[in-house]
Parts: structure tokens; C-alpha cells; sequence
């Protein structure tokens, strides 16, 4: 009955152990599951607004370019209408009319001059953009990266202690389980022990006993022998025909005889072997008690 206790109490803990495991693994997964959805979110809405910040720049860069192209054209125009205006101007006799034409020259250059430096000015402007643009782009990507990397770490640190956790409970688990391995041991050997020191005992009284009815066997065989002997003799003084009180033997006979002794129990000379039973002796009754008690 002990070992299929002890058999079925490991069974339960092999169970439970399992379930523990299993429902463990079950936690990490769904922990992993949740991280990596929650990254590749992450990396959507990275990936989306990063699409957004390209289409801005292409829009941008499209605006800047039709825009270059139409101060280019007026640009390169503005020569040949220079060219027709200083021609007219030459032709024009009407002095009014020339200082018109001359205005329309003066404008022109000087709309041409303002339109170059303009166009000077917003390409360096466009040109610190676009590297205000990179830097922050490559800042953004720089803290990007490093947040993924701080997210694998922390996964990494938090895979690395629940492993740690996963072993610590193990090594828990077979410390209590070697513990009570020893407890167990440690109460067969004791329960062992004791049987062995109560069958010693039982042994040791059984044998005493023995010797003891031995004993009174012995003396109850050489009581018997002198009666028989003291009836031997009585009988021979009765055949001589000197019984009588006043005779010399009789009454050495009556004087020196002793009373008969009762009739002798039934001895048996090879008791059984083996813890008899409570009706015949307390004692070994009282060992039986303990030897039951102590296995159980």
C-alpha cells in the first residue's frame, strides 16, 4: 500500500509538472505572439510614415522642379524679348515712346537680375532643406533602430528570465522532490529499524521463554524423579513388612518423606515456532502490536 501511495503521489506530481509546463508554455507563446504584433505594427506605422514623408518630398520636389522650369523658360526668354526691345527701341523716333520702351528694359533686367538671385537663393534654400531633411531622416532611422534594439534586448532579457524562472522552479521542484525522497528513506530505514529491533526483541523473549519453560521442565522431570524414587522406597519398607509408626524405617520413611507433588501439567517438549497469539502470551501479543505498528 505504501509504494502504490508513493507510486500514485509521483504520478500526480509528473502530472502537475506537466500542466505547470505546459500552461507555461502556453503563457510564453501568447507573450511572443503579443510582442511580435505589436512590433510589426510598429514597423507598419514606421513603413507608413515613412511612405508619407517620401510622397511629401517627391510633391515637394516636383512643385521645385516645375517651378524651376518655368523661371528657366522666362529666363532663357527674356534675351530675345530683350533683343526685340532694344531693336524697337533703336527703330522708335517718338522720345516718349523710346523712354517707355527703355522702362520696359530697365524692369526687365532688373526682374531678370531679381529672378536669379531668387532662383539662387531658393536653391540653396532647397539644397538646406533636403539636408535638414536627410539628417532628420537618418536621426529618425537612427532612433528607430535603436528602439528595435532596446525591444529585442528587453525580449531577449525577458526570454533569458523566464528561463532563468523555468530553471529556478525546477531546481525548486527537485529539491523538494529529492527532500522528500530523503524524508522518505529516512522513515523506511527508521520503520526498518524498528521492525528489525522489535523482531530482535520478540526473538530474544521468545528465547527467554523457552529457557525459561526448559527450566521448569527440567525441574518439574527431576521433582518427579524423586517421588517416583521416594514411592520406590515406600513401597519396599511396605513389602519387608516393617511399615509400622513405632519401626525404626517407618519412621525414618513418615520423617524423611516427602509429600506427594501435585500431578504434573502437560509439558511440550518442542514449542512451535513464531510469535504465538494474545491468548496464549501478553508479551508477544504486545510485540505483534508493535511490529503491526511500525509496518504499517
Amino acid at each position: 500500500r505504501e509504494k502504490e501511495r508513493l507510486a500514485k503521489e509521483e504520478e500526480e506530481k509528473a502530472r502537475l509538472r506537466a500542466l505547470w509546463e505546459m500552461e507555461d508554455a502556453e503563457r510564453r507563446a501568447k507573450e511572443e505572439r503579443e510582442e511580435r504584433y505589436r512590433i510589426e505594427a510598429q514597423h507598419r506605422e514606421e513603413r507608413e510614415r515613412e511612405e508619407a514623408a517620401r510622397r511629401r518630398a517627391d510633391q515637394e520636389e516636383w512643385e521645385r522642379a516645375e517651378k524651376e522650369e518655368r523661371d528657366r523658360r522666362e529666363r532663357d526668354e527674356w534675351p530675345d524679348k530683350l533683343r526685340e526691345l532694344r531693336a524697337e527701341l533703336l527703330r522708335e523716333p517718338d522720345q516718349e515712346k523710346r523712354v517707355e520702351i527703355q522702362k520696359k528694359i530697365d524692369e526687365g533686367n532688373k526682374m531678370f537680375v531679381m529672378r536669379i538671385r531668387q532662383e539662387v537663393e531658393d536653391s540653396r534654400i532647397a539644397r538646406l532643406d533636403r539636408e535638414e531633411q536627410e539628417r532628420e531622416r537618418e536621426n529618425q532611422r537612427r532612433l528607430e533602430e535603436e528602439e528595435r534594439a532596446a525591444i529585442r534586448e528587453r525580449i531577449a532579457k525577458q526570454a533569458e528570465e523566464r528561463k532563468r524562472e523555468a530553471e529556478r522552479a525546477r531546481r525548486l521542484q527537485g529539491q523538494r522532490e529529492r527532500r522528500e525522497q530523503l524524508r522518505k528513506d529516512r522513515m523506511a530505514k527508521a520503520q526498518q529499524a524498528m521492525s528489525e529491533r522489535i523482531s530482535s526483541e520478540y526473538q530474544t523473549a521468545v528465547r527467554k521463554e523457552k529457557e525459561k519453560e526448559e527450566k521448569k521442565q527440567k525441574e518439574r522431570e527431576k521433582e518427579e524423579a524423586l517421588a517416583q524414587q521416594n514411592k520406590q522406597g515406600v513401597a519396599g519398607v511396605a513389602r519387608s513388612g516393617n511399615n509400622t509408626p513405632l519401626s525404626g524405617a517407618g519412621r525414618a520413611v513418615g520423617a524423611g518423606a516427602k509429600p506427594a507433588p501435585p500431578p504434573a501439567k502437560k509439558v511440550v517438549k518442542n514449542p512451535p515456532v513464531g510469535p504465538p497469539t494474545h491468548r496464549k502470551s501478553g508479551l508477544a501479543a504486545g510485540y505483534v502490536a508493535r511490529i503491526k505498528a511500525a509496518t504499517g
